[in-house]
C-alpha cells in the first residue's frame, strides 16, 4: 500500500491518534493562561527545548516534546513540498 494511502487510511480512520496528541500536550500546556498567541507559541518553543516556562507550562515529558516537534516538523515540511507540487500527505 502506497504511503500516502496509509497514511490517510490511519488518520481519518480514527480520532485516536488526535486524541492522545492532545491529552499529552494538554498536561503540560495552560492555555487559559494565556491571553495572546505570542505568549503562547513562546511557552510552547521552550517546552520544545525542555526549559521550564514562567507561566502556564508544568512539566514536560519526551513524548509531548516529540508529539509537538513531529506536529511542527510536519506542518514546515507541508508548507515547503506543497507548493513546489511534490508529493505531499
Amino acid at each position: 500500500m502506497h504511503i500516502q494511502v496509509m497514511t490517510r487510511f490511519i488518520f481519518s480512520s480514527t480520532p485516536l491518534v488526535y486524541w492522545y496528541a492532545a491529552r499529552e500536550i494538554h498536561k503540560c500546556i495552560d492555555i487559559d493562561a494565556y491571553t495572546d498567541f505570542r505568549s503562547l507559541f513562546s511557552s510552547i518553543a521552550r517546552l520544545i527545548k525542555g526549559y521550564p516556562s514562567r507561566r502556564g507550562v508544568t512539566s514536560s515529558t519526551l513524548g509531548s516534546r516529540c508529539i509537538l516537534v513531529y506536529f511542527l516538523a510536519y506542518t514546515l515540511a507541508g508548507i515547503v513540498l506543497f507548493p513546489n507540487f511534490l508529493p505531499w500527505t
